[in-house]
């Protein structure tokens, strides 16, 4: 028997992706504690990037639908905490830790899930189920906002937990699919390393724009050059094992890093030069729109392509997309376009990695990928940081704090413009060309 509810537990599952950094956003400094009450974003953004490299050094090797319930049990005991936030911020801090490890895998497990529905059983969404789950969306994301901006901040939580309370409930009754049983769980050193450094080195770099303490942002700019250095060696030095086709790795890695440059570089610049109003509406809402319209409209933009290869139109997009960032008076379009092309290309990855992968690697291919589109992320936050410090310091003068505090909101944005569009058109350059580079490789290797 089909499972029932598949529309709302995809909405759910894929709200997951940023409804909790959005509440952690709205709810802001409300409740006094360390980094001046920014701790629970802070603590929740790092999981929600590195949750991923801790699991897979713990030797965590379950089937992704166990993995899938056990986190949004995760989610749900963490949405409880997060509710208790008035009796202790100690809550919301560690509630924060939960809900961030959660949400950093939901989306690739049930992306695996609803392949083996289509694998196993030839069963897949309808588009009423599609338009019924974002139907669903765009009424989660508006009583969330109203619980938590003009009612109680602890009733969103209590909200969202009870969101990922009934997915629970939803997916536990979807059937045991017939797939190889996971290796046997053994701790992994490398994985464990990279989410040691990569927690600290983000969690400076984003705990340093949040606090006056003027020795937290040096440590951010030395952590910087040390994930920088450590990428690099790492990657010269130790290259790991690749387990999907090179393209499926190289690829989104580079998805990573432009989706990055996208929702950080637009938060710097919109905090620098306009404010969080436009940060809100100019930034994050219109890469909310761009994934929306990337299911609606997607579809006939490809009819328009026609035979060409898909992934040459994503590719392109996402340059252009870029581009249009770099520029301050079309930043907005930018955001936009890179969302787009990236949510389309998300999902072109995705069946080319469940069709090519080994019956023993399939179940957990997905989750794969994600890390390493995740690692392309982290890479491009760092390699931002680094150039804006140092371009900053060598060319304006400008101390560490300066930037801190310019990228922060709580500076002179004027004095960084020119660094920050300097750095931008750097990162364009470096992504671009990845991409590009990849796609000409990719096609030289085809033929």
């Amino acid at each position: 028997m089909e499972p029932k509810g598949k529309f709302f537990t995809y909405a759910i599952i894929q709200a997951t992706a940023f409804l909790p950094y959005l509440l952690f956003i709205l709810v802001g400094n409300v409740y006094d504690g360390w980094l001046g009450g920014w701790a629970p974003l802070i603590i929740y953004y790092v999981f929600n990037y590195t949750g991923t490299f801790l699991f897979n050094a713990v030797g965590i090797r379950l089937k992704a639908r166990d993995l899938l319930l056990i986190l949004l049990i995760f989610g749900v005991c963490g949405s409880v905490m997060a509710s208790l936030a008035d009796f202790s911020v100690v809550w919301i801090e560690i509630g924060a830790i939960f809900i961030g490890i959660s949400s950093s895998m939901l989306v690739p497990l049930f992306t695996t899930m609803q392949y083996h529905e289509r694998y196993f059983f030839d069963r897949k969404m309808t588009t009423m189920g599609y338009l019924a789950a974002l139907l669903t969306i765009l009424l989660t994301i508006p009583v969330a906002v109203l619980l938590i901006q003009f009612i109680y901040p602890w009733l969103a939580f209590l909200f969202y937990g009870g969101l990922l309370a009934i997915s629970f409930w939803l997916l536990y009754r979807w059937p045991n699919y017939e797939v190889k049983e996971p290796s046997e769980a053994r701790f992994l050193f490398r994985p464990f390393l990279i989410f040691l450094i990569f927690f600290v080195v983000i969690f400076l770099v984003k705990g340093a724009r949040t606090t006056d303490w003027q020795g937290i942002a040096y440590l951010a700019a030395i952590a910087s050059f040390v994930g920088l250095s450590f990428f690099f060696v790492t990657a010269i030095r130790y290259r790991p094992k690749l387990r999907l086709p090179v393209a499926i790795h190289y690829f989104s890695a580079g998805q990573g890093m432009a989706n990055s440059f996208t929702l950080l570089y637009g938060t710097f610049f919109a905090l620098s030069q306009h404010g969080f109003t436009f940060m809100m509406y100019g930034i994050y809402l219109m890469y909310f729109l761009g994934m929306i319209l990337s299911l609606l409209v997607g579809p006939f933009v490809m009819k328009l392509w026609g035979e060409r290869p898909a992934l040459k139109l994503y590719i392109y997009g996402m340059t252009a997309g870029v581009i249009l960032i770099a520029i301050p008076w079309t930043i907005s379009a930018g955001v936009f376009i890179v969302c787009f092309f990236s949510a389309q290309m998300g999902r072109y990855l995705n069946r080319w990695t469940y069709g090519t992968a080994a019956e023993e690697l399939r179940d957990s291919s997905l989750l794969l990928r994600s890390r390493w589109t995740k690692l392309g992320s982290i890479y491009h936050q760092v390699m931002l940081i680094f150039l804006l410090m140092l371009g900053s310091l060598v060319f304006q003068g400008l101390s560490v704090l300066d930037v801190v505090e310019a990228i922060s909101g709580k500076g002179n944005g004027e004095v960084l413009l020119s660094d920050l569009l300097t750095t931008a058109m750097l990162l364009v350059l470096l992504i671009g060309s990845y991409l590009l580079y990849g796609w000409k490789k990719y096609q030289s290797v085809k033929k």
